[in-house]
């Protein structure tokens, strides 16, 4: 992998194009399973307590939120990755 003048990553090589692709792959696929296994975890940890179910509640949402972002976010680098191969937005 060379940087020209001509495009950033002019001379990439097939075999990076591939672990790239598994890497940001898997990474998309951890972020959503650690999403589902924070939500499982604080959906059982529901006292009956109102002001603590509300916080469990609001906790659930930020994850979830969170959740999607990343998961976006590395979806989002792996499609502009195949997409512009002479550039550099990824």
């Amino acid at each position: 992998m060379y940087i020209f003048h001509r495009g950033v990553l002019a001379n990439r090589n097939d075999m990076f194009a591939i672990f790239f692709g598994f890497a940001k792959g898997f990474g998309a696929l951890a972020d959503i399973l650690a999403t589902i296994a924070m939500c499982i975890y604080l959906t059982g940890s529901r006292t009956g307590i109102l002001d603590t179910n509300s916080l469990l509640r609001r906790l659930v949402g930020f994850v979830i939120h969170r959740g999607a972002l990343v998961t976006l976010i590395q979806s989002l680098l792996l499609i502009s990755f195949y997409a512009a191969p002479h550039n550099l937005y990824w």
